[in-house]
């Protein structure tokens, strides 16, 4: 398996991070009682693409010698919640889509953006100095 360094993956998070603030700043800016937007559609399909392509295949196994067991241990646990919150947006995305009231739109929104921020916070405890893997490779 190929062996990619950690400042690598490190700024492929930092990539998911800036295409999920996008995603919930424009769901956050436009009406919560509207339907799902063409903007809104773009944003998911550049993020769900990104993940897809740069995200998921990591695995920890290619973390290679520059981290502890540990931290190796707590990047596969992110990884797994990132992976299920990603499969778990993309399905309140579709519920959103499918919504007709107003009122189940709002809903939905409010469950999209409180997934968002889930997904944000993972991203940021992975990135964070004091925290993250990069602790173990400084």
């Amino acid at each position: 398996m190929n062996k990619i360094s950690l400042n690598t993956q490190l700024k492929k998070y930092q990539g998911l991070l800036g295409l999920l603030e996008r995603l919930q700043e424009i769901l956050v800016s436009s009406d919560p009682l509207t339907s799902f937007t063409q903007i809104e559609a773009e944003n998911f399909l550049e993020l769900q693409n990104f993940y897809q392509q740069q995200m998921f295949p990591l695995g920890e196994e290619d973390l290679g010698e520059e981290v502890s067991a540990e931290t190796a241990s707590r990047w596969r646990s992110l990884n797994t919640e990132i992976h299920r919150s990603m499969k778990l947006l993309a399905l309140d995305i579709s519920l959103l889509k499918a919504a007709r009231s107003p009122q189940m739109q709002k809903n939905r929104r409010g469950g999209i953006s409180d997934r968002l921020s889930t997904l944000i916070s993972y991203c940021q405890v992975i990135l964070a100095p004091e925290q993250s893997i990069a602790a173990d490779g400084s």
